[in-house]
Order: structure tokens, then sequence, then C-alpha cells
């Protein structure tokens, strides 16, 4: 079922200037390639997520070969680590690759499974052993110890391999595309949110009043914006600003809209009214 999670932030303008979220976007992106090389080849790499001249996560890409089985014996492993026992990195079940992927608005905060370290690819043929999570770009989730309190935040990684047969040269790599940190502690966010927060409550209320003269309500699947005043326009985007939703010279003070279709994550509304314009986000979360 869906919910109302939160509502983050009202303005009375159709320019959004959210501070919590600190994103980098990486260019060029940060790419990291090792190559077989004899016995053992490794690269390694630190990230400063957030900007505090201290490095916080630790990236090794690295390559290894056995003797024993000339050139098939080889492998090829990426992983994540704290480098001094304060930051953490999301995990989940898995015998090899314990580093969780995400996805474009999957919830990332205290609810998850967290670990000093986590691998998010070894290719092993010999030992059957062909895992790769982050085949294509993939959310690593993350956070940070500070203060007696945790910061939450996203990685976009890549990973992949290539082994090569008797004369060829067998490589892997990395890339890291950008990162985004939580400025507010125990404050979770959204795979790919680079703007606003998220607080998980422990229940959720079907009506928000957002501001004077405005609520927002969720009831099976259809959303519905309240105001005093007659509404003229509304808009709904998703967080890669997509528009979802257009409603045009409405002249009513109420407005329902379908969302029965919408994933969980993040929406703006825009609504415009005979007195002011407002711009409200907001989060449904499947709980």
């Amino acid at each position: 079922m869906k919910n109302l999670l939160l509502l983050l932030s009202l303005l009375a303008s159709s320019v959004l200037t959210f501070s919590q979220i600190v994103y980098t976007n990486l260019e060029p992106e940060l790419n990291m390639v090792v190559l077989e090389n004899g016995s053992f080849a490794s690269t390694l790499d630190s990230i400063d997520v957030n900007q505090d001249s201290t490095f916080d996560l630790k990236l090794s890409l690295s390559y290894s070969y056995s003797f024993v089985s000339p050139h098939f014996d080889e492998s090829f492993q990426f992983s994540f680590r704290s480098l001094d026992s304060s930051s953490q990195v999301a995990t989940d079940i898995g015998p090899y690759c314990k580093l969780a992927p995400f996805t474009l608005s999957d919830t990332i905060g205290s609810q998850l499974t967290w670990m000093d370290n986590g691998s998010g690819m070894v290719i092993n043929p010999v030992f059957n052993i062909q895992c790769n999570r982050f085949p294509s770009d993939h959310y690593v989730g993350f956070r940070i110890h500070k203060n007696e309190s945790y910061y939450y935040g996203w990685l976009l990684l890549q990973t992949g391999a290539q082994l090569m047969d008797v004369g060829g040269v067998s490589s892997a790599y990395a890339k890291i595309s950008g990162y985004a940190y939580n400025m507010t502690p125990k404050y979770g966010l959204l795979a790919g949110d680079t703007i606003s927060s998220i607080q998980i409550p422990d229940s959720f209320p079907d009506t928000l009043n957002v501001s004077k003269g405005i609520k927002l309500q969720l009831l099976d699947h259809q959303l519905t914006l309240i105001c005093e005043e007659p509404i003229l326009n509304i808009r709904v985007y998703d967080i890669s600003a997509r528009l979802l939703y257009s409603g045009k010279n409405l002249q009513e003070s109420k407005a329902t809209i379908d969302c029965s279709q919408w994933r969980p994550g993040c929406y703006i509304v825009q609504v415009k009214r005979k007195s002011s314009n407002s711009t409200v986000k907001f989060v449904l979360l499947d709980k």
C-alpha cells in the first residue's frame, strides 16, 4: 500500500532551493581499471563524500592469478571498505557479493543492513563465481558516523570484467559517476536524490496540512489537493523532472489525481492559485 511518507518542503515560489543534500557530479567520471599483471595487480582510490578533508570510503579493484592452473585461475574483485571504521556500506545476502545495488528512488536509511566493507563484483571461473551486482549504473548506499550520529548517502557505480583466453589480456573496470550525502543526521534519502531529505515516521497520516489553506490527502491510490481558494493549474513531476500530470483551468478548491501507477519515490507538485503559487515536495513509500 502506498503511503504519503512526509512532506519535505513548501515554497511560495516556483523555484526549488533545497539545501539538505550535498551532491557531487564527477566530470570526468572516476574510472578505475586493472589489467592482468603476473600474480597480482590492484588499483585503489578514496572518496571524501562529505567534503570535510577526510577520506571516508576506500575503493579497491584487484586482479589475482594462480600458478596452479595457469591463466585460467584468475579473478577480479571490486570492493568498498571504511578507512577508519566510521563509514559503512549497505549490504544484503550473498556469499561473495554482499554490496547491495539500488535503483533510482529506492530508500537508503537505517532500515538497511550495514557493514564496514562489501564486494560488488567477484569473478573467478575456476570456482564458478560470476558475481557482478553493478553491470549497469546502480546506486551504493553508505553512511558516515560523525558526532555520534549517522549521515546517509549514495554513490552511482558500474563495474565489469573481461577474462581473455591465452594470448589476450584480461581486464576489469569500475566507474563512479557521482555521489551525494544528507547533511541532516539520522535522515535517510532516496537513491539519486540531490535536493531533499527523508524522515521515516512511525505512523503515516492520511492527510497532511502542508501550509495554511493547503492540504494533501492520499487514500486508495488517489492523491487529493485541498485548498481554501480555487486551484487554477496543477503540475506533478517525478524526481527526474518528468511531467506526470497537468491540470489547467480547474477553478475548483479540490483536485484528485490517480497515482496508482506511480512507483515509491519523490514527487513535486506545483500549484497555481489566484493569490499565489506554491511548490510542494513529498515522498510516496510502500510500507
